[in-house]
């Protein structure tokens, strides 16, 4: 196999999309298997999947705090200093 596949940017394009192509270019050369396809596809919604549950737990609800506070803020009765 030639290591040109690996200087196509994905980016582009959708990247599941940009896989399949590149997993029926490599089937021409020599039958892959189906569990190999599978596996590569399952890895990349877990990866996908642990993406999206950090950003929740860090950006999002940093977000969310930065958002309650400020409301809280805003609802307070002034300080008599």
């Amino acid at each position: 196999m030639s290591e040109d596949h690996l200087s196509d940017d994905p980016q582009p394009q959708d990247l599941e999309e940009f896989l399949r192509k590149h997993f029926q270019d490599m089937g021409k050369e020599s039958p892959l298997p189906e569990e190999l396809k599978k596996e590569v596809f399952d890895t990349l919604d877990a990866l996908s999947f642990l993406s999206d549950l950090i950003d929740l737990f860090t950006i999002k609800f940093s977000q969310s705090e930065l958002e309650l506070l400020d409301h809280l803020n805003a609802d307070a009765p002034p300080n008599p200093n």
